[in-house]
């Protein structure tokens, strides 16, 4: 909820002021949605905008809003306008910072190193698979131990319902059949 006062223009001794309910856009509802809760200062009845189409008094909301900028303006019986801009943000884009692949050597351990372009602590759940060769398969920075090569897929959920997901391939150099494969090619 916010109290707006915003751009007023009157010609009367009137401090009309509006709260509004803004909801931004999350994964489980890609929309925002503007609603004015109420209405203060002046002597109704008031006629209420939203960038220029009139809304209801019975219904002061307007949702599915895409990304953008919008005008919500309300006018009293005196004609005295209250104007407040509100800007519905971009629906986030998640990523996880990790690398493609990596190449190891038979025996050693590839330890994840993960960036991520959103607050760890909205992370609801972390899944790796599969769940072979590997030190936790919930957490972001496992170490991996595979013997040969592996494709882990790891997906993150957040909070809000956002799933992100990631591959990450392990090739494994065998000496020994490197070895084998080279001394038949002789």
């Amino acid at each position: 909820d916010i109290g707006v006062t915003g751009v007023q223009t009157c010609a009367l001794p009137i401090l009309l002021s509006m709260a509004l309910d803004i909801e931004q856009p999350i994964c489980s509802d890609p929309y925002g949605k503007i609603e004015i809760e109420a209405v203060e200062g002046s002597i109704g009845p008031f006629d209420y905008r939203i960038n220029g189409d009139e809304l209801p008094s019975s219904d002061l909301q307007i949702e599915f809003l895409d990304a953008g900028v919008y005008e919500v303006v309300v006018e009293d019986s005196y004609g005295c306008l209250l104007s407040q801009e509100v800007i519905i943000k971009d629906l986030p884009i998640l990523k996880l910072g990790i690398e493609n692949s990596s190449l190891i050597e038979e025996g050693e351990e590839y330890q994840v190193a993960m960036q991520l372009n959103f607050d760890e602590s909205t992370i609801s759940s972390i899944e790796w698979s599969p769940a072979i060769d590997i030190s936790c398969v919930d957490c972001l920075e496992p170490v991996l131990s595979p013997e040969e090569y592996r494709l882990y897929t790891v997906e993150v959920l957040t909070e809000e319902g956002c799933v992100v997901e990631h591959q990450l391939q392990i090739f494994v150099r065998d000496d020994r059949r490197s070895e084998e494969h080279t001394s038949e090619l002789q």
